[in-house]
């Protein structure tokens, strides 16, 4: 069974002969997916309009939001390095010195 994606990228080309000659590649190699392979989806893309995120949203569907409750350092690695190494920094410098 065809994958939606695949099914409207054919039908957007007239058919899978077409959709074929478009990519070019054999009119069997399109009869034979079940879904557009990884490596087709940019020029099945341009060659019928049928955006990326519908041949395969498996490949290039948007990334899930984070949930709320993660703290916007922990978001961004640098900003966390960063306050980790000025943490550390602060620990040296004001650290008593023994007599």
């Amino acid at each position: 069974m065809r994958d939606p994606g695949l099914n409207e990228a054919i039908e957007v080309a007239g058919g899978v002969t077409e959709l074929a000659r478009r990519v070019g590649i054999s009119q069997p190699s399109v009869s034979n997916w079940d879904k557009v392979p990884a490596e087709r989806v940019l020029s099945v893309e341009a060659a019928t309009g049928v955006n990326r995120k519908v041949l395969r949203p498996d490949l290039y569907s948007e990334p899930a939001s984070p949930a709320k409750e993660i703290d916007e350092i922990d978001l961004n690695p640098m900003i966390a390095t960063a306050s980790a190494a000025t943490a550390v920094d602060a620990t040296i410098i004001l650290k008593p010195v023994p007599n």
